[in-house]
């Protein structure tokens, strides 16, 4: 047979009228002969309708459309939360420092009320660093001030660089 595309009603039609046939006495395959369909497509429609009215058929679709558009959201809401993953790890890789992260975080849970949890899951920073406190308070300010400063004029030195440039100036 050729296939064909029905829509609800006429599905809901075929299959009553198989199932009047086979009250009366027919078979399954001569019933769905007689409606022009075959008794495979018969028994899928009556594993996926069967017994439905057409209101709870309409029901079903609307639900069925509401599951589809859930879903459409669903993806879009998680790409907009890989490319927000991604901008932060830009910002990381490019100077972002721990501090800002764990300034971001308080601000952000002070203005939305989400859990620090979730707010370290999209960040990407772990909450043990986020709740580390220091446990020495910082002696040498001043050289701390200065080596960050050299730090951000020189990003690609590393620290044996920024100390050598640090003695140069006259830090011991």
């Amino acid at each position: 047979m050729a296939q064909k595309r029905f829509g609800d009603q006429k599905v809901l039609k075929i299959m009553r009228q198989v199932e009047r046939d086979r009250e009366a006495g027919s078979t399954v395959t001569v019933a769905c002969e007689a409606a022009g369909i075959s008794s495979a497509t018969y028994f899928a429609w009556r594993k996926k309708y069967g017994g439905m009215s057409e209101a709870q058929l309409r029901e079903y679709r609307a639900m069925e459309d509401d599951g589809a558009q859930l879903k459409k959201t669903v993806t879009k809401l998680e790409f907009e939360r890989l490319i927000l993953k991604e901008v932060i790890y830009f910002l990381r890789v490019n100077g972002l420092s721990v501090h800002e992260l764990r300034e971001a975080v308080i601000k952000v849970r002070e203005k939305t009320g989400a859990s620090e949890r979730e707010l370290c899951d999209v960040l990407d920073f772990a909450r043990s660093t986020h709740r580390y406190k220091a446990a020495t308070p910082r002696r040498d300010e001043s050289l701390r001030a200065a080596l960050v400063q050299k730090a951000k004029q020189n990003r690609r030195y590393g620290y044996r660089k920024l100390a050598e440039l640090l003695r140069q100036e006259g830090w011991d």
